[in-house]
C-alpha cells in the first residue's frame, strides 16, 4: 500500500481502542515494512509496520503476501 497512510490510519484508533479493546493489524503487502531506522528516518517508507506494532493498543499483526524480505535487515526480520 501507500506507506504514507498506514500510521495515520492506525493512529486514528488510539482513543477507540482505549474504550473498545486492542487492534490487530492485517497487512497485505509484498514487503515487511519493518525496518527500525533507514538513513536516520524512523517514520518513512520502510518502517510503518514496525511503528504500528510498537503502539500499546496494537495487540498483534498478520502479514500476508510478503515475497521479499531483503529490504529489511535481519534484525528487523527477526523482530517481525
Amino acid at each position: 500500500g501507500d506507506h504514507s497512510i498506514n500510521i495515520p490510519c492506525i493512529n486514528a484508533f488510539d482513543k477507540d481502542c482505549a474504550q473498545n479493546g486492542p487492534l490487530h493489524v492485517v497487512q497485505i503487502d509484498a514487503h515487511l515494512d519493518f525496518v527500525d531506522t533507514r538513513h536516520g528516518v524512523t517514520n518513512g517508507h520502510g518502517n510503518p509496520m514496525r511503528r504500528a506494532i510498537e503502539k500499546d493498543y496494537v495487540s498483534g499483526m498478520t502479514q500476508l503476501g510478503v515475497r521479499n524480505v531483503s529490504s529489511t535487515a535481519k534484525d528487523g526480520y527477526d523482530d517481525a
